[in-house]
């Protein structure tokens, strides 16, 4: 285990947290959950592929009712939906490189389609859209 890995889990008991999201977590597809796993936690995961570095995560406290939502194909973006009381949650963990291959409007309009699509099928959801965005301009 990482000694950022080993901090993340001590400020997680400390301060009592229920949902952690990680943007640039440079996981990658040899480390296995086992490594990645924070006990009590459920653990949401889009490593990078292809390259060092970035990836995105979300952790969420096990006794809270949460499911993976989506896991972009495309970019950094992680989505849990998580249930509490009769509140629908939706978060997303990004992350957009500060020099991406990609049209940076691309990544926006994943991002407005997704929300969109649940404004149209969920009654009045809540939104906590986290990450590093670097210098993205973003015009919802």
């Amino acid at each position: 285990m990482t000694h950022a890995l080993q901090l993340l889990i001590s400020d997680m008991q400390q301060f009592s947290v229920d949902v952690c999201c990680i943007s640039e977590t440079w996981f990658t597809s040899n480390m296995n959950d086992d490594y990645t796993s924070v006990g009590d936690y459920s653990l949401f995961r889009r490593d990078r592929k292809k390259r060092k570095g970035g990836g995105v995560c979300i952790y969420v406290r096990e006794s809270y009712q949460s499911r993976l939502f989506f896991s972009s194909d495309n970019f950094e973006v992680i989505w849990v939906k998580l249930q509490l009381h009769n509140d629908c949650f939706f978060i997303a963990s990004c992350y957009h490189l500060p020099k991406p291959r990609y049209c940076s409007n691309d990544f926006v309009k994943e991002l407005c389609s997704t929300i969109d699509h649940i404004n149209d099928t969920v009654p009045d959801p809540v939104f906590l859209i986290t990450g590093d965005f670097n210098s993205l301009s973003m015009v919802f």
